[in-house]
């Protein structure tokens, strides 16, 4: 519910799907990154930041969100992230959030039409 009301405030941010790529294939919101957990655990804030940038907005940046299955590896992205941020001396990325329970949540409490596998 907290990503549903995200969304409906149109706050400026960039959705990390950390999934791997069969299951992005199957369902995924049009507007998310894949960037697969273990490809974004291997990569520093630079070159992270530098992907991100590829497709969205210095705006977009300031807000991060991480979306996966179930949520164990949302969470794993958002550490990773938040420890790479500790020694970071400047940059846009304010907030960082994980989209709780993933698509399993999000197919129970939003949208019982989004597969879950």
């Amino acid at each position: 519910k907290d990503y549903f009301e995200f969304l409906n405030r149109k706050i400026n941010h960039v959705l990390i799907d950390v999934r791997v790529d069969s299951q992005f294939n199957c369902y995924r919101f049009t507007h998310a990154l894949h960037f697969p957990l273990e490809r974004f655990c291997q990569k520093k804030l630079n070159e992270i930041i530098d992907i991100i940038s590829l497709n969205h907005s210095q705006d977009d940046l300031e807000t991060i969100c991480f979306i996966c299955r179930r949520g164990k590896k949302s969470r794993e992205a958002v550490s990773y992230l938040l420890d790479q941020l500790q020694n970071a001396t400047e940059t846009k990325i304010n907030n960082v959030y994980d989209v709780k329970g993933g698509f399993q949540e999000w197919h129970e409490t939003i949208d019982p039409l989004c597969p879950f596998f």
